[in-house]
Protein backbone atom coordinates (compact mmCIF):
# COMPACT_ATOMS: atom_id res chain seq x y z
CA UNK A 1 0.00 0.00 0.00
CA UNK A 2 2.62 2.08 0.98
CA UNK A 3 4.53 1.83 -2.10
CA UNK A 4 1.23 2.20 -4.42
CA UNK A 5 0.55 5.78 -2.45
CA UNK A 6 4.17 6.96 -3.58
CA UNK A 7 3.90 6.09 -7.42
CA UNK A 8 -0.06 7.86 -7.47
CA UNK A 9 1.85 10.96 -6.09
CA UNK A 10 4.84 10.65 -8.90
CA UNK A 11 2.14 9.93 -11.29
CA UNK A 12 -0.20 13.28 -10.04
CA UNK A 13 3.17 15.42 -10.28
CA UNK A 14 3.74 14.39 -13.40
CA UNK A 15 0.65 14.91 -14.37
CA UNK A 16 0.60 18.22 -13.18
CA UNK A 17 4.09 19.26 -14.64
CA UNK A 18 2.82 18.09 -17.82
CA UNK A 19 -0.60 20.33 -17.81
CA UNK A 20 1.65 22.98 -16.34
CA UNK A 21 4.47 22.75 -19.25
CA UNK A 22 1.37 22.44 -22.20
CA UNK A 23 0.68 25.88 -20.95
CA UNK A 24 3.76 27.52 -19.94
CA UNK A 25 4.60 31.05 -21.95
CA UNK A 26 8.45 29.24 -21.50
CA UNK A 27 7.85 26.67 -23.61
CA UNK A 28 4.66 27.64 -25.95
CA UNK A 29 5.55 30.75 -28.01
CA UNK A 30 2.51 31.77 -30.65
CA UNK A 31 5.10 33.16 -32.38
CA UNK A 32 7.06 30.27 -32.85
CA UNK A 33 4.28 28.14 -33.74
CA UNK A 34 2.97 30.94 -36.29
CA UNK A 35 6.64 31.09 -37.94
CA UNK A 36 7.03 27.29 -37.91
CA UNK A 37 3.76 26.74 -39.18
CA UNK A 38 4.56 29.09 -42.34
CA UNK A 39 7.37 27.00 -43.10
CA UNK A 40 7.10 25.89 -46.59
CA UNK A 41 8.62 22.49 -47.80
CA UNK A 42 11.39 24.81 -50.29
CA UNK A 43 12.43 26.68 -46.63
CA UNK A 44 13.95 23.03 -45.50
CA UNK A 45 16.42 23.02 -48.63
CA UNK A 46 19.43 25.07 -49.16
CA UNK A 47 19.45 27.35 -52.00
CA UNK A 48 23.16 25.93 -53.49
CA UNK A 49 24.20 22.34 -53.17
CA UNK A 50 26.80 20.84 -51.58
CA UNK A 51 29.58 21.07 -53.61
CA UNK A 52 29.03 24.74 -54.56
CA UNK A 53 28.90 24.54 -50.45
CA UNK A 54 32.27 23.54 -50.13
CA UNK A 55 33.43 25.32 -52.68
CA UNK A 56 32.52 28.58 -51.47
CA UNK A 57 33.99 27.88 -48.12
CA UNK A 58 37.10 26.37 -49.16
CA UNK A 59 37.87 29.26 -51.11
CA UNK A 60 36.63 31.32 -47.97
CA UNK A 61 38.62 29.34 -45.50
CA UNK A 62 41.60 27.75 -46.76
CA UNK A 63 40.92 24.47 -44.54
CA UNK A 64 42.90 21.33 -45.10
CA UNK A 65 41.42 18.17 -46.59
CA UNK A 66 40.63 17.30 -42.67
CA UNK A 67 40.40 20.45 -40.39
CA UNK A 68 40.96 19.45 -36.94
CA UNK A 69 38.17 21.50 -34.33
CA UNK A 70 36.91 20.62 -30.96
CA UNK A 71 33.59 18.70 -30.62
CA UNK A 72 30.89 20.47 -28.12
CA UNK A 73 31.66 23.20 -25.13
CA UNK A 74 34.77 23.45 -23.06
CA UNK A 75 34.09 22.51 -19.16
CA UNK A 76 32.70 24.88 -17.27
CA UNK A 77 35.70 26.22 -15.07
CA UNK A 78 35.05 27.04 -11.53
CA UNK A 79 35.30 30.48 -11.91
CA UNK A 80 32.43 30.41 -14.87
CA UNK A 81 30.03 28.98 -12.66
CA UNK A 82 30.75 31.34 -9.93
CA UNK A 83 29.70 34.11 -12.46
CA UNK A 84 26.56 32.55 -13.42
CA UNK A 85 25.88 31.72 -10.09
CA UNK A 86 26.00 35.49 -8.67
CA UNK A 87 24.34 36.57 -12.10
CA UNK A 88 21.50 34.75 -11.38
CA UNK A 89 21.35 35.69 -7.47
CA UNK A 90 21.65 39.24 -9.32
CA UNK A 91 24.81 39.92 -6.99
CA UNK A 92 26.66 41.24 -10.52
CA UNK A 93 25.37 43.26 -13.18
CA UNK A 94 24.40 41.80 -16.67
CA UNK A 95 27.56 43.93 -17.65
CA UNK A 96 29.99 42.14 -15.27
CA UNK A 97 28.11 38.94 -16.35
CA UNK A 98 28.77 39.90 -20.22
CA UNK A 99 32.15 40.56 -19.94
CA UNK A 100 32.98 37.56 -17.22
CA UNK A 101 31.58 35.12 -20.50
CA UNK A 102 33.93 37.39 -22.82
CA UNK A 103 36.50 36.75 -21.18
CA UNK A 104 36.07 32.80 -21.09
CA UNK A 105 35.41 32.98 -24.85
CA UNK A 106 38.33 35.20 -25.31
CA UNK A 107 40.69 32.36 -23.01
CA UNK A 108 39.27 29.23 -25.10
CA UNK A 109 39.90 31.07 -28.38
CA UNK A 110 43.17 31.37 -27.67
CA UNK A 111 44.07 28.08 -26.07
CA UNK A 112 42.62 26.85 -29.58
CA UNK A 113 45.29 29.05 -31.58
CA UNK A 114 48.19 28.03 -29.33
CA UNK A 115 46.84 24.57 -30.11
CA UNK A 116 46.89 25.18 -33.57
CA UNK A 117 43.27 24.42 -34.25
CA UNK A 118 42.08 24.87 -37.68
CA UNK A 119 38.47 25.52 -37.21
CA UNK A 120 37.85 27.58 -33.44
CA UNK A 121 34.54 27.48 -31.64
CA UNK A 122 33.55 29.84 -28.80
CA UNK A 123 33.00 27.39 -26.16
CA UNK A 124 29.69 27.81 -25.72
CA UNK A 125 29.90 29.69 -22.30
CA UNK A 126 26.78 32.01 -23.10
Amino acid sequence: MFLWFHFQAFFSANAAAQASRKISPRVTNEAVQKAAAALKGSDHRRATNVSARLDAQQKKLNLPILPTTTIGSFPQTVELRRVRREFKAKKISEEEYIKAIKEEIRKVVELQEELDIDVLVHGEPE
